[in-house]
């Protein structure tokens, strides 16, 4: 390995491990509460380390939440990758939620203690909106093609991902799971809702009649 290999090497693992230091950090004490002296004491490297890497916490608060965006992603490609029917791809979108919100609590942490705090939340989502947006056209992509597939109904697919999304964090909001598996039981019934409703097929003839 050549100096210039092992010198990118050592930045990486710097980097990496300043980033699950600041995860730790803001997900125990909350952003404003956490500092960098105590990332930089939790992680064991020099204050002045942390901001040669980065030039203020907010700007490693984005960091730390664009590796969490990514890990997830990252997590739903792979699953993706598995699969080829699109109903099943979407359907794997709850299960790899789940999942994630199981294994990565800290993550999940640092974005409850934004959804409170509504002011700092629509900030810290305008920097990370471009991001979001280039993974969220892949899910409606998904919603596409299963409209052309006649998987599912000529609806809204942007409002339907929205609502579909918004039901998989409410899961992962106001649940408290002591076992994966319950997790992974609440998002298939969310998928069961998404894919076949609520209604019996007897309610469902009833309610076209009011319609």
């Amino acid at each position: 390995m050549s100096r210039r290999e092992r010198q990118i090497r050592e930045k990486e693992f710097r980097k990496r491990l300043i980033l699950k230091s600041a995860l730790k950090i803001f997900a125990k004490n909350g952003y404003h509460k956490a500092s960098m002296d105590s990332i930089a004491e939790h992680s064991e490297l020099g204050k002045s380390t942390i901001y040669y890497y980065y030039k203020n916490k907010e700007e490693l608060l984005l960091a730390v939440l664009e590796e969490g965006l990514k890990l997830f992603f990252q997590n739903l490609e792979n699953e993706w990758a598995k699969i080829e029917a699109v109903k099943e791809k979407i359907a794997a979108i709850s299960f790899v939620s789940a999942n994630f919100f199981y294994d990565n609590p800290d993550y999940f942490k640092l974005y409850l203690y934004f959804s409170a705090h509504p002011k700092y939340n629509k900030k810290t989502m305008e920097l990370l909106l471009p991001v979001i947006r280039s993974k969220n056209k892949t899910i409606i992509k998904l919603f596409q093609q299963a409209q052309k597939e006649g998987v599912i109904k000529s609806i809204n697919v942007n409002a339907i991902a929205e609502i579909f999304g918004t039901m998989v964090m409410g899961v992962g909001i106001f649940g408290r799971y002591k076992r994966k598996q319950d997790l992974r039981r609440r998002m298939k019934l969310i998928n069961e809702i998404l894919f076949e409703g609520i209604l019996t097929n007897e309610a469902r003839r009833e309610n076209e009649k009011i319609y």
